[in-house]
């Protein structure tokens, strides 16, 4: 039953078209994972209780906090949807989950994560990036709760915030190719590893803001 629910998280969050019953399902999945090991539910609540400290608690479901990646874990990696940030790591999601709260909902509109803590294994099988911020600086990827916004006009408000916060460490991932709009379903990155922007190539001039403002 557990694993049944985990795969309809994924595909959930996959499609980004969760309804109220794929959302106790997604409740349903997590509790299950949580309650896996004796030691995981009391280190998540040291977790909440740490981000309640910092003033970021509840900008996201906790349950969006610990997954690995939707897109690619049920496709290349069999394992669970869900993964424990290191204590080590929790400052640098503090740090970003700050962002999404002062940057990113006030341009866009709430958000679900897509994308988050990465042990380095996984990283590997999904082939993700050598030195990927996921593995240990508070990545997150996400998508618009909204998801009836234009792709142009999301990805303009994105760029247009981290435009905008040139003192901040904002690290925006926008993945949006002018020329063919369609070829991502609005995912993005966002971290607090230092001000800079990029596209599919990611390198700073891959990134659409440069076309986009």
């Amino acid at each position: 039953m557990y694993w049944r629910f985990v795969s309809l998280v994924a595909l959930c969050l996959l499609l980004f078209a969760c309804d109220d019953t794929d959302r106790l399902n997604e409740s349903d999945a997590f509790s299950g994972w949580l309650n896996e090991e004796s030691e995981r539910a009391a280190v998540f609540a040291d977790f909440q209780r740490y981000l309640a400290s910092q003033n970021v608690a509840g900008i996201v479901p906790d349950a969006d906090l610990l997954i690995r990646d939707s897109q690619y874990r049920s496709i290349k990696c069999p394992v669970s949807i869900y993964a424990m940030p290191p204590r080590a790591t929790w400052p640098h999601i503090a740090a970003t989950l700050a962002l999404v709260r002062d940057k990113v909902i006030p341009a866009i509109g709430p958000v679900r994560i897509v994308s988050g803590y990465r042990p380095p294994e996984f990283n590997r099988c999904i082939k993700g990036a050598k030195q990927s911020a996921h593995m240990g600086k508070g990545a997150y990827d996400m998508v618009a709760r909204d998801q009836k916004l234009p792709k142009a006009v999301l990805y303009t408000k994105l760029c247009a915030a981290w435009q905008q916060s040139p003192e901040s460490s904002f690290g925006l991932g926008a993945y949006y190719d002018v020329n063919d709009p369609d070829r991502n379903k609005g995912r993005f990155h966002i971290d607090a590893s230092g001000y800079r922007s990029w596209g599919f190539g990611y390198k700073g001039s891959s990134s659409p803001c440069r076309q986009l403002l």
